[in-house]
């Protein structure tokens, strides 16, 4: 049996397979494939037209991409070296931002050992989060920010568009103040502090500017030379690291301080997520999935490990090295780098060079905001992406010069913002993947990446990304605020928000699809339908499964759900509305099943009155009977489903069998409670009596049939409910009558300024009106 799930549409007699179109630009006409891209096609006149064609120019010269975040197709990809994926993150955290980070476990009161270990944990976690999401680019040849649509829904990926140039921008001004810090110090303050933050902002716009081709190119041995550095670091600092001071908290505040820290370090590294497949579509569509994954994982942990861990031995010396320590409070970390490296020319040349460190982070911010800026919207996408990169490039120095003298804070409070709302991307991805799509690819219409009627709207994506970001909210600590269930934690709050943000996200994404697949292990389920009307495409769905039943699920205006029931291919099929839906983790109800098994079912004897109800009772026994020795089912009858007829409508509930086995007196004492005795005999050969009663497990719904139709998703109605009223006419109805009562005020109104009017009285005086004198000139001459 298939079940089928669709998210949808906003009118009403579309499904919830498609999203509302909004209006095209003025200037699109089509979307064609040119040199392998899957572009879309512009007017040829206007302003924007004569920037295309300096854009077009520039790549002819330079290279500059002029395909934008369009997808790359398979066959005309120019794939760089597969180590590149590990050297492209190596280059752009291996730098003076990871450095600097090291010192916050130094800041939070933590011993080197625990913030050594705290470094590792965090950073391999978030790295490998980033790792999968990189695993989607080669395959589908698309953004990240395109790739979420298919899971989010095309309205809830805006804000993904949204929030990652934000996320960029912090990333590439943080770039640009430590790099600006080591510049400053290199000319023995010579160089403001704002004139470093330019010159390091204007190298990263040069390089993104060109496009995918130069940023890659800089970053596939840029890492080499910063790896150098920070061996040289190692060797003149680390032998000062005093692993003898042992951190002055505990208890509470101790596990307050570690999640707080855990968090920050987490955001750093699981922050790249929703940009890595942006660098990816270059690669071969058989590009293997394990290489991806470990080469992005190991190369983010790795380099931002070293920085780090660096940092750290640093911070672990202020308390007893109070020469560093003032050089770090009154002249940032470049100057401290100085102070540390011997001698002092050599030191000049190491933080030269550090500057560079800066460059690499620039790079990947510029250019994954220029496109995730076009991804927000298709008239975006008609402004060339160099105008979006020198957008970009404004907006990070005026974040890097504003937060210049407060890096610190900067860090402890954008990272952690960063790890939160990515922890729900990556949970609503990972679920819709494998849970909706079979972890395959093949079940993605890449070619309607960007055609908004075979996109879902994103009422579920949507919803679960919003109550993620709830959690984050409720467990967050920050400078300027702390969530109320992190303030349980210690002290000063411990920082959770990542893990409620989890949970949030993973237990609010389809609760029903999930319970219904629970209940019924030997269907197959399909997450979209790319179409509005042709539901008998369902019936081809289900051949390709080898199934005979479909139940399909559509939602309209995001309010209102229907369930469709079908015996394919010849039908009848009956649509029915789903009210009342209440989930297995919503009601928290103590019953439980084993997971496999079969249930009974119990209808009401109503059903055998008419024949409408008989076809509804023959179908539901189709879809919820699990049959015997049918794939992934276990010999086991442990539950119930009742399908109870009042009103009209279908009541549906699941309870567990239990069985007790109790004596002879308890059985006396207890016949007349909740339960049955059933007399039986034991394997000795005894007499027993066990007691059945029943526990809800849930999900419980109420089903009000609308139609039935002969064919399966077709063919002339045998049956129509003439007393159902549409959800949508309800909502009409009283919007009407609400204008109706004030419609009657106003009328009521204007019958007593008449009425008053007929007796002689002055509106709103209640007294009677002077008689006019027929002799006066108004009267004579009117």
């Amino acid at each position: 049996m298939a079940i089928h799930d669709v998210e949808g549409q906003k009118t009403e007699h579309s499904t919830y397979a498609s999203s509302v179109s909004p209006s095209p630009s003025p200037s699109r006409n089509s979307e064609d494939l040119d040199n392998g891209v899957q572009t879309t096609r512009f007017s040829s006149t206007g302003p924007l037209a004569r920037l295309r064609q300096y854009e077009a120019f520039l790549d002819r010269k330079l290279g500059v991409e002029a395909h934008g975040p369009d997808r790359k197709l398979p066959g005309n990809r120019n794939p760089p070296n597969q180590w590149v994926m590990a050297a492209l993150w190596a280059s752009g955290t291996m730098n003076l931002s990871c450095f600097t980070t090291g010192f916050l476990g130094w800041e939070f009161g933590l011993s080197l050992s625990q913030t050594i270990l705290i470094v590792v944990f965090s950073t391999l976690l978030g790295s490998m989060i980033t790792g999968w999401c990189a695993t989607m680019g080669p395959g589908t040849g698309l953004r990240q920010v395109s790739i979420s649509r298919y899971s989010m829904g095309w309205w809830p990926s805006k804000v993904i568009a949204l929030l990652n140039v934000l996320e960029q921008l912090g990333w590439s001004s943080v770039g640009c103040i430590t790099g600006g810090l080591a510049l400053s110090a290199v000319s023995d303050g010579n160089i403001s502090l704002i004139l470093g933050v330019v010159i390091i902002a204007v190298i990263g716009l040069c390089f993104s500017f060109i496009g995918l081709r130069a940023v890659l190119k800089y970053e596939e041995w840029a890492w080499l030379v910063f790896f150098v550095i920070f061996m040289i670091m190692y060797g003149e600092a680390a032998r000062f690291a005093d692993n003898t001071v042992q951190s002055p908290l505990t208890g509470a505040s101790l596990s307050g301080t570690v999640l707080t820290l855990i968090a920050i370090i987490y955001g750093s590294s699981s922050s790249w997520c929703s940009i890595v497949s942006d660098y990816y579509v270059e690669y071969p569509v058989n590009t293997s999935k394990w290489k991806i994954f470990l080469l992005t994982t190991f190369g983010i942990t790795i380099p931002t490990c070293i920085g780090m861990c660096m940092g750290a031995c640093v911070g672990s010396t202020m308390s007893i090295n109070l020469g560093w320590a003032q050089t770090y409070t009154n002249s940032g970390v470049g100057e401290l780098v100085q102070v540390i490296l011997y001698p002092l020319g050599f030191a000049k040349l190491i933080l030269v060079l550090l500057v560079l460190s800066g460059i690499g982070t620039n790079c990947i911010a510029i250019y994954s905001a220029a496109l995730s800026i076009q991804q927000f919207a298709r008239p975006l996408e008609a402004i060339p992406r160099f105008i979006w990169t020198l957008v970009v490039f404004v907006g990070i120095l005026l974040l890097g010069i504003a937060g210049r003298d407060q890096l610190l804070a900067v860090l402890e409070n954008f990272l952690a913002l960063l790890g939160y709302w990515n922890t729900a991307f990556f949970v609503i991805l990972f679920t819709e993947h494998y849970l909706f799509r079979g972890g395959d690819l093949a079940n993605y219409d890449l070619e309607a990446w960007n055609t908004p009627s075979r996109m879902p709207v994103g009422y579920a994506g949507g919803m679960a990304f919003a109550l993620g970001i709830v959690g984050c909210v409720l467990g967050m600590v920050q400078t300027w605020y702390t969530g109320v269930i992190a303030k349980m934690i210690g002290d000063t709050g411990g920082d959770i928000g990542n893990q409620l943000a989890f949970v949030f996200t993973l237990v609010s994404h389809r609760h029903l699809l999930n319970d219904l697949y629970s209940l019924l292990p030997h269907s197959r389920r399909e997450s979209k339908l790319d179409t509005k009307t042709k539901l008998y495409q369902l019936n081809e769905l289900a051949e390709l499964y080898n199934c005979n039943n479909v139940v399909f699920f559509e939602a309209r205006k995001g309010k209102d759900l229907y369930i469709w029931m079908s015996k394919a291919p010849n039908g009848p099929t009956v649509k029915m509305h789903l009210q009342n839906l209440h989930t297995m983790s919503e009601l928290h109800f103590p019953g439980n099943c084993l997971k496999g098994s079969r249930p009974i079912l119990s209808f009401d004897a109503t059903f055998d009155t008419q024949p409408h109800l008989l076809v509804i009772k023959e179908l539901l026994m189709h879809v919820f009977a699990v049959p015997k020795g049918a794939r992934k089912t276990k010999p086991f009858v442990d539950h119930v489903m009742g399908f109870t007829l009042a009103d009209g409508k279908v009541w549906i509930r699941c309870f567990q069998i239990n069985e007790t086995e109790v004596s002879k007196a308890d059985a006396k004492a207890n016949g007349d409670a909740e339960g049955t005795i059933v007399k039986g005999r034991s394997q000795k050969g005894g007499r027993t009596e066990t007691k059945i009663s029943l526990t809800e497990i849930g999900p419980r719904f109420v089903l009000t049939p609308i139609v039935i139709l002969e064919s399966s998703f077709g063919g002339p109605v045998i049956y129509e409910n003439k007393e159902f009223i549409s959800p949508n006419q309800v909502r009409s109805d009283l919007r009407l009558s609400k204008a109706g009562r004030y419609a009657r005020r106003s009328e009521a109104g204007v019958e007593s300024k008449v009425k008053k009017r007929e007796l002689g009285l002055r509106s709103g005086e209640g007294r009677r009106q002077k008689e006019g004198d027929e002799l006066e000139e108004r009267v004579l001459f009117a």
